[in-house]
């Protein structure tokens, strides 16, 4: 399914979701149900829907917890906005002022979920989730154990991407950037961080270095992003290696050439 499309059927959903619930919750306030049945109902549907996000957030990133708040505030809004209709319509005193503000956040918030699906969007753009086409490193268990540098450092790419895009755009700082929590929390395999050419993936030789330069920095703000090195075969194959660009092999570990990953996500052999 193509990407808008999936935000196009996000935001149907969840008006769908908030219009059935303006429904049940008019319902309510027509029959002259007490507002306490409408204050549990939301409170219950916020701890589930919250608890949801953060269970997705090891997944997704934070992305997903800013997803689910916006998702639970529009269902929220249409149960107690057709609750404050219905009851109105049952006193004949309607609220048009507190009407009004519901239906603001109502609109506010499906803003809001399109605008986060959109960031979520280039995410699984960048990173192929929605291609299925393209074979990914996390796909086969052969993957996981490529002896191709090139794939781990692809593989390595989308995991960058993926923390910065739930840190505010921003790469991880180059200290034990390989043991950064947020950054583990993205890479499916171990060895995706050792160089096959020096490691067998299961011992505690790495050989890729970080590139200080743009350690901390905002990905996407990266000037000459396609020639300038995020992550590269080192001489240091310590954990978490960085400098600035001075640990190459000379000569390179293949055929004279060492594999090279650029801030746009390419990989070359120079």
């Amino acid at each position: 399914m193509q990407i808008h499309t999936w935000l196009i059927l996000g935001v149907v959903l969840v008006l769908a979701f908030s219009g059935a619930l303006f429904l049940v919750g008019y319902t309510a306030g027509r029959l002259g149900r007490k507002w306490i049945g409408v204050i549990l109902f939301v409170v219950m549907e916020t701890v589930i829907l919250m608890g949801t996000g953060v269970s997705l957030i090891a997944k997704i990133g934070l992305l997903a917890l800013e997803e689910t708040a916006l998702i639970t505030v529009a269902i929220n809004c249409g149960v107690i906005c057709g609750y404050v209709v219905g009851i109105g319509q049952k006193s004949g005193k309607p609220r048009p002022a507190l009407i009004a503000i519901l239906l603001v956040l109502l609109v506010a918030d499906v803003l809001g979920f399109y605008l986060v699906n959109k960031r979520l969007a280039d995410v699984a753009q960048e990173t192929n989730w929605f291609n299925e086409s393209t074979p990914q490193p996390q796909s086969t268990p052969e993957a996981s154990n490529s002896q191709d540098p090139a794939e781990n450092l692809k593989a390595l790419y989308r995991v960058m991407a993926q923390y910065a895009d739930s840190n505010e755009g921003n790469l991880p700082p180059a200290a034990n950037w390989m043991d950064n929590d947020d950054l583990k929390g993205y890479i499916q395999h171990d060895e995706w961080l050792h160089d096959p050419e020096v490691s067998s993936g299961r011992d505690a030789k790495f050989g890729y270095a970080y590139n200080d330069a743009v350690a901390g920095h905002k990905l996407k703000a990266i000037p000459d992003a396609a020639k300038t090195p995020l992550l590269y075969e080192s001489t240091n194959t310590g954990k978490s290696a960085h400098d600035a660009v001075t640990s190459l092999p000379k000569p390179g570990r293949r055929n004279g050439k060492n594999a090279i990953l650029y801030c746009d996500g390419h990989v070359e052999m120079k």
